[in-house]
């Protein structure tokens, strides 16, 4: 058996689980948030005081999602965390795996023992009724799970700038290259609810004219799907409304 360690990106974190989870992966996951930085030290920053040297890191806060998985599987798990957590950018992370020898459970002397801990004893279920201490339901857990995990504004202005400069690099920076626009404007807003991501995306073009008449006609429904591509390419687990206006 092997340890898979993943380190991803936090907006890429849900795909990766999804896809792990769709590919048939049953094990458990520990999720946890690391900070780190590039080898090369291109997040520090230099600045003087009184004459001396001080070194800021800035570092960059990243998900780290760690899994136990059969041999067998062990090139397919590295491909799909590969497919969902990629960007394309740097700083997508980084995939660790280690051999096992032996897994214990805590609670339990058996090797390889699927559960962590053993069921709850009639002794403690007695005892936590006496003291009117109810255990919260498997709703509430996952309210907490979600609300934990939950991007903050920032993150989400993070990847609506992502989305944007995406889209004018890939796409509609080059029709205006090739003089089919006159110019553009892209807004997106990204919100997060139960576990996904919702892009908004507004696009205004203005067709490049030639005495009053357009002079490259403009194809609305390739633009859509093209312009959906790209913001699948950024984040796989998301849904996208793009609404698209001509002048």
């Amino acid at each position: 058996m092997y340890i898979v360690e993943a380190i991803v990106r936090p907006e890429k974190t849900n795909a990766v689980i999804a896809a792990l989870v769709d590919f048939g992966y049953k094990g458990e996951f520990i999720l946890s948030e690391v900070t780190g930085q590039r080898q090369n030290l291109e997040n520090t920053t230099i600045r003087n005081y009184r004459g001396h040297k001080f070194i800021k890191n800035t570092m960059k806060i990243k998900n780290k999602i760690e899994l136990t998985i059969n041999n067998e599987d062990l090139d397919n798990i590295i491909n799909i965390i590969r497919n969902n957590a990629k960007t394309g950018e740097f700083g997508d992370g980084k995939i660790f795996v280690y051999d096992t020898v032996d897994r214990f459970s805590e609670n339990n002397k058996d090797k390889n023992n699927d559960s962590f801990a053993e069921p709850v004893n009639s002794e403690r279920e007695k005892l936590l009724r006496e003291l009117r201490i109810n255990l919260p339901d498997d709703d509430y857990v996952d309210s907490l799970l979600e609300e934990a995990f939950k991007p903050d504004g920032r993150e989400l202005r993070d990847l609506e700038k992502i989305a944007i400069d995406k889209l004018n690099n890939d796409l509609f920076g080059l029709l205006k290259e090739q003089d089919i626009l006159l110019d553009y404007k892209v807004d997106i807003e990204v919100d997060y609810n139960y576990g996904k991501y919702y892009y908004n995306c507004n696009i205004i073009l203005i067709p490049k004219k030639t005495f009053g008449f357009i002079k490259k006609g403009i194809n609305i429904n390739s633009i859509r799907n093209k312009s959906k591509n790209i913001l699948n390419s950024i984040n796989g687990n998301a849904e996208h409304t793009i609404s698209i206006i001509v002048y």
